[in-house]
């Protein structure tokens, strides 16, 4: 017969991704998507807490804020709605086809910031 495919243009799964329809349904569920956000937001805080420690035993004023999206626009809008002084972040310094495939976090903060952006190499132990 003429128009008819010579083999499937799809392939059928046979193996669910869920376990149940009603797990199907729980993951794309705003409530599950908060849950992930607040487990992650403990897991980065337990991360950082033996550095903020260290931080404020030094006599510095140590805040953490965790949000979510966009990393330049994340910070650069918490910079422009609360009352920093600088920012300072490592940077692993892409150039070429590597920093326009990834996006360069520094570069966005370093045009848009309307505080100083200190950047820094991390360095190796």
């Amino acid at each position: 017969m003429v128009g008819i495919p010579q083999s499937p243009a799809a392939t059928e799964i046979n193996s669910p991704i869920y376990g149940s329809h009603r797990d199907a349904l729980y993951a794309h569920h705003p409530l599950y998507a908060s849950q992930i956000q607040e487990s992650q937001r403990a897991e980065v805080l337990t991360e950082l807490s033996e550095t903020i420690g260290g931080l404020k035993t030094l006599g510095y004023d140590v805040e953490v804020e965790v949000t979510f999206g966009d990393p330049a626009a994340e910070i650069i809008n918490f910079v422009t709605l609360t009352d920093v002084d600088m920012v300072a972040m490592t940077t692993h310094g892409r150039t070429g086809l590597s920093k326009l495939l990834f996006g360069n976090v520094a570069e966005a903060l370093v045009r848009q910031a309307n505080v100083p952006v200190l950047l820094l190499r991390p360095f190796k132990r």
